[in-house]
């Protein structure tokens, strides 16, 4: 019996550490643990908080886009270029701005360059 009793113990406590260190939706989790199937993220907690800031909402594209724009009327200039123009911090959404354009066909590329091509 008590061998029973810690090795359920112990499965609680790594169900514990799980759900702490998994990048899931909390309520999600929770249901899921005690059966629930089918849910949708709650939006409300840790987890869909910062998924929300990891996504670059439509103004703040329009702002990069238009500042790409304007960098790139002079000429192709090389990825590093156009990223070292805006705040370290803003790297990410820079690079995720940039390769939407491109798989739009907004920019292209040539000769290690990006280049405007409308």
């Amino acid at each position: 019996a008590y061998n029973f009793r810690k090795k359920r113990h112990e499965f609680r406590i790594q169900k514990a550490i799980s759900y702490c260190q998994t990048k899931h939706c909390r309520s999600r989790q929770l249901l899921d643990y005690f059966g629930e199937k089918n849910t949708k993220n709650c939006g409300i907690c840790d987890v869909c908080l910062d998924n929300k800031k990891e996504n670059l909402n439509s103004e703040e594209y329009l702002q990069y886009h238009q500042k790409i724009k304007l960098l790139l009327e002079k000429g192709g200039l090389n990825i590093n270029d156009i990223v070292d123009s805006f705040s370290p911090r803003r790297k990410e959404f820079v690079l995720k701005s940039i390769s939407f354009m491109m798989d739009e066909g907004i920019l292209g590329q040539q000769q290690n360059k990006i280049v405007w091509n409308k």
